[in-house]
């Protein structure tokens, strides 16, 4: 772990100490507040099995056999995220990256708007009022867009794998995700839960938020015990990447510390990143499962109880093999509602002129 060379000083009457960036870290570990929290507060404190901690007298065999994984049983679907500031999804699949739209009967919404005028003799007008919604982007920040409803979409709907015909409009892959995307815009379900605090760049901001305990008490319990993903958002900053989550790899090594583990988590999720730069038509109805593997390293601090070593809290570790976790971890995480959830989880689109049930139909 890199000791920074700069302090920060702390004054009491006449005397004065400084403390070290890594110091300050380690601190703000023991004085979270309950919104730090909340997910092992609901669902009580990290356990470890104690057969999972790689000894340093292990064999090498022994040690890979201590390593643990896990996957979803539900394996999300990549598609493009149609950033706000630009107007890809009022056009057709040769569309251009500027505000003047190409091809605009190509669009998703334009072939939308034709279905329900000849299956309902009237013009939803969706494609118009999207316009009209993202004029009001044109000039928003570059990472602002519709990757939560694609998370959510990749999720809960399954994978348009090939161009449908309905009342003879060709629906292709790219539009079917797209219209997907739209529907998922808007999401409400009672047991709504979000772990961690969003970081949007203000004072009250907890840049290390979320914790090393807490990304790894969601792990345990959704993919190790549920075999279900979950959506975080990989970007610490102020940034919003989300990305759905299917799947992890998890290395626990004990140190030279007492009650002290390193953890090194690979998380692998779903990408929404499938066009290439200057080559949009060749992946733009791309089908199947784009990954990304990132890992984080941190340290555990707890103490045995009887086969587990239970965690009191984490600390994110500053910089182990180059990568900095302290700088370079999930924001937040969502837990999208499953199984007994399910039933009153309702969505649909922030466009007044998408009806998500005839979206639906459209793709039966």
């Amino acid at each position: 772990m890199k000791v920074f060379s700069f302090f920060m000083l702390f004054f009491f009457g006449n005397n004065s100490f400084a403390l070290t960036l890594e110091e300050m870290l380690s601190l703000a570990s023991y004085n979270k507040k309950p919104l730090f929290t909340s997910y092992t507060d609901r669902y009580g404190p990290v356990l470890i099995p104690l057969s999972w901690i790689q000894l340093e007298t292990d064999s090498r065999e022994t040690k890979i056999s201590k390593i643990q994984s896990a996957k979803s049983k539900i394996l999300p679907w990549s598609g493009h995220w149609y950033p706000h500031n630009k107007s890809e999804i009022l056009q057709g699949e040769d569309f251009n990256y500027f505000w003047k739209p190409v091809n605009i009967q190509g669009s998703p919404l334009w072939k939308y708007d034709q279905y329900v005028l000849k299956t309902r003799g009237f013009n939803p007008k969706s494609w118009k009022k999207e316009k009209d919604f993202l004029k009001l982007y044109e000039k928003s920040v570059h990472w602002s867009g519709l990757c939560d409803a694609w998370a959510f979409a990749s999720i809960f709907s399954k994978e348009p794998k090939r161009s449908i015909q309905k009342n003879g409009i060709t629906f292709t892959v790219r539009d079917q995700k797209a219209l997907l995307l739209k529907i998922f815009e808007q999401r409400n379900y009672p047991n709504h839960l979000n772990v961690g605090q969003k970081n949007d760049g203000s004072y009250k901001a907890n840049y290390l938020d979320l914790y090393p305990e807490q990304i790894l008490k969601i792990v345990q319990r959704q993919l190790f015990e549920r075999k279900l993903p979950f959506i975080f958002d990989h970007d610490a900053g102020i940034e919003v990447w989300n990305e759905p989550v299917f799947a992890a790899k998890l290395i626990v090594k004990e140190t030279k510390i007492p009650n002290r583990l390193k953890m090194i988590l690979q998380l692998t999720s779903a990408s929404s990143q499938v066009l290439i730069k200057n080559l949009p038509e060749q992946r733009i109805n791309f089908v199947g499962t784009k990954k990304n593997n990132r890992s984080y390293h941190a340290y555990l601090v707890g103490k045995k109880e009887g086969d587990f070593f239970r965690v009191e809290h984490g600390e994110w570790d500053e910089e182990t093999e180059g990568q900095n976790s302290a700088r370079e971890h999930p924001d937040y995480v969502i837990i999208p509602p499953f199984v007994e959830e399910e039933e009153s989880f309702t969505y649909n689109s922030l466009n007044a002129g998408i009806n998500a049930s005839i979206v639906r139909e459209i793709l039966q």
